[in-house]
């Protein structure tokens, strides 16, 4: 099997756009062998994440822990990989903690800091009465002129205190996903996608997979063919 998966890695290696990246999909078994495969062709410098795809809630079938995740081990050609961020929508708990604000017009804001967090000296300068912060502001001053002309910027009563910057929720594209995914589900066998193969992979997480590392009108490559 391992050398099987080796001709074929080579090949695709081969096959891939210098800006592509390849995921190779695998459960328990073999996943620890397929990535040293992987690090062998690609490098193990080109390994950009090990993705675990929670499949399955829970099972009842072990006499220890069960395992109900698969791996998914990407990895980059080059460098110079495509990449376009995916986002899921924050939680409740999130809202109701951080978005505490709401304008006049019903939209929901936090108020969000505008200081430098390092060292800026180019960034130190005094803001309509209000001292700078140790480390500078956040932006630059035509930056802050924009925010303010924009209605974008929070000024407390006390001079001593920050000013803040108004983030709107519906302008936030939401929380990036981390390399824990629990929110695609297998398919089930009432799915209109279902095709009875047993090892099929639903359409969701294929086409995380396929925005997040590829352009619209790219050749994107599925050599088991969904298998």
């Amino acid at each position: 099997y391992l050398q099987f998966m080796y001709e074929r890695l080579l090949l695709l290696k081969e096959l891939l756009a210098v800006d592509g990246s390849i995921y190779l999909h695998c459960d328990w078994h073999k996943s620890h062998f397929l990535r040293c495969l992987m690090d062998e062709v690609f490098g193990a410098e080109r390994m950009l994440n090990e993705l675990v795809w929670q499949r399955t809630a829970a099972r009842s079938d072990s006499t220890t822990f069960n395992h109900i995740h698969d791996t998914i081990l990407f990895y980059s050609k080059t460098d110079g990989f495509y990449w376009n961020s995916q986002y899921e929508a924050y939680s409740e708990a999130y809202l109701s903690g951080k978005y505490t604000q709401v304008d006049r017009d019903g939209r929901k804001y936090q108020l969000d800091n505008i200081t430098s967090p390092n060292p800026r000296p180019n960034m130190t300068y005094e803001w309509k009465e209000y001292v700078p912060p140790a480390f500078g502001w956040r932006y630059s001053k035509d930056t802050m002129e924009k925010l303010d002309a924009q209605g974008r910027i929070w000024y407390p009563d006390d001079k001593s205190k920050r000013p803040r910057l108004i983030r709107y929720l519906d302008e936030g594209p939401g929380r990036p996903f981390q390399s824990i995914w629990t929110d695609i589900f297998p398919v089930n066998s009432q799915a209109i996608e279902r095709t009875a193969y047993p090892t099929q992979k639903p359409e969701t997480l294929l086409e995380r997979i396929i925005l997040a590392s590829s352009n619209p009108d790219d050749l994107v490559l599925d050599c088991f063919a969904g298998s």
